[in-house]
């Protein structure tokens, strides 16, 4: 199994953050078309980014600590029995980190490769997200 972890400073509270993420839908910073369905633990959202649909559920939702577990159904990626957490740790008023780790097996692919992929998504993510939420 192959654990990453990224954080990014986040221009907002963490009650404002946390208010977009839990909806678990990718709209508003990701920039490609996805499904939602339903809320919480269950929730499924599903999404293309050129490569093919990927699938992804909610297993463990915990707004009291801004925290929320999911895993990878289906899709081309190049790790399987992905599981990752996404949490938001409150600084101050007006800003956060974005806590965004995951566990994995790499699939067709090196380790090395695998966490790449991972970590360069979670990055531009976060990145993308932190354009939004401090327009």
């Amino acid at each position: 199994m192959t654990n990453i972890l990224v954080q990014g400073q986040m221009n907002t509270s963490a009650e404002k953050l946390w208010a977009r993420l839990q909806q678990f839908d990718l709209t508003h910073f990701a920039g490609f078309a996805h499904t939602v369905e339903g809320q919480g633990v269950g929730a499924t959202r599903k999404f293309d980014m050129g490569k093919g649909e990927i699938a992804e559920q909610i297993e463990t939702f915990d707004p009291e600590n801004f925290t929320l577990t999911y895993t990878v159904l289906y899709g081309p990626l190049p790790v399987q029995d992905y599981h990752a957490t996404i949490r938001v740790l409150p600084v101050d008023a007006t800003s956060c980190t974005l806590e965004w780790s995951a566990g994995f097996t790499p699939k067709d692919a090196t380790e090395e490769e695998a966490k790449a992929a991972m970590e360069g998504t979670f990055k531009m993510n976060i990145k993308a997200l932190n354009k939004v939420i401090s327009q």
